[in-house]
């Protein structure tokens, strides 16, 4: 349910005694000090207020609003935003395992399901076993929590061994990320569609954060970072990474382009060979973080489809959709 936050007062609604300029300007900078445009990626906060920047952010909990905030800043200004709110109900809780909100594009999904169509798990199947409809994992425009997500994901994984993340990676076609994937690929180079990719991240996922970093060497790396606690099926960080490097390798039409290196946090599969087959060989597991790293060269190659009539109207859109 969406709506004005309420109060246990007999005053009426909070929005209408209470100011939201001054909260607008804390997230305003919050989020320019993140580098994340207007949008705080590992901030969520129950409620909503009419302010188009804090409607991603604030979400209605029946009666009671609650915070849901990993960064120490963030809490900081939710109990601010509670101490204002006088008499209202207000909590600052840590996000639950990534079951409070739809985070994650339908079409995040889609190459699972097509690798367990490709299994002879049909999508009337899959759907019936991860507990959604055919039309939602269907649907363009929707998004899924991340318990369902990781849901889907597992069911692949069972159907398709411990390279199903790989085998998922190849049953992505040119256009599947649809308006990042343009944004990105009508850019002048490889450095600058990574950066763009980074960005507009949240439409595909708005829990995780991907960083660009540069590293010593003008070495290019991409690490995938998850709250605390929060819980997202390996898959995922596989897939991402799998699919990222295919796309380079498609359009800067050089195949042979390897990765320095790519580190994933959790465990060795049982059998290393498909991930060397994609990634090449420097790709190693039980890592301290998640991250894949491209030399200088490999992150100045210019992209073959790159555009900057449309990839200044992509970028237009995509931050209006990302503000929206």
């Amino acid at each position: 349910m969406r709506g004005r936050f309420r109060s246990s007062s007999a005053s009426g609604s909070i929005d209408s005694r209470v100011s939201n300029r001054g909260v607008v300007r804390r997230v305003r900078r919050y989020a320019s000090l993140r580098g994340t445009s207007l949008n705080p990626l590992d901030a969520r906060i129950a409620g909503q207020v009419g302010d188009p920047i804090l409607r991603r952010l604030w979400r209605i909990d029946g009666f009671r609003s609650t915070v849901l905030t990993h960064d120490p800043m963030f809490r900081r200004m939710a109990n601010a935003r509670r101490d204002a709110l006088g008499k209202a109900r207000l909590e600052v809780v840590p996000p639950i395992l990534g079951d409070r909100h739809e985070t994650i594009a339908s079409f995040a999904l889609w190459p699972w399901v097509a690798l367990c169509n490709n299994r002879n798990l049909p999508i009337e199947r899959l759907a019936q076993l991860a507990h959604v409809s055919v039309a939602e994992l269907r649907d363009q425009a929707g998004r899924f929590s991340q318990v369902v997500a990781n849901r889907v994901a597992e069911l692949a994984f069972q159907h398709a061994g411990s390279a199903a993340s790989m085998e998922a990676a190849l049953t992505v076609e040119r256009g599947h990320f649809a308006l990042i994937e343009l944004v990105a690929r009508t850019s002048p180079n490889v450095s600058e569609a990574l950066k763009l990719v980074c960005q507009y991240f949240p439409l595909i996922q708005d829990d995780l954060i991907l960083q660009y970093e540069t590293r010593p060497a003008q070495a290019r790396c991409l690490k995938l970072v998850a709250p605390q606690q929060y819980v997202v099926h390996h898959g995922y960080i596989e897939l991402t990474f799998a699919s990222l490097l295919l796309a380079i390798r498609r359009e800067t039409e050089r195949p042979d382009i390897e990765p320095l290196e790519v580190w994933f946090a959790h465990r060795a599969p049982v059998d290393r060979r498909p991930f060397e087959a994609l990634f090449g060989p420097h790709v190693r597991f039980d890592m301290p973080e998640h991250h894949l790293v491209l030399d200088r060269k490999a992150a100045a190659l210019p992209l073959a489809r790159k555009n900057s009539d449309v990839h200044e109207a992509a970028v237009r859109a995509a931050a209006d959709l990302l503000r929206g």
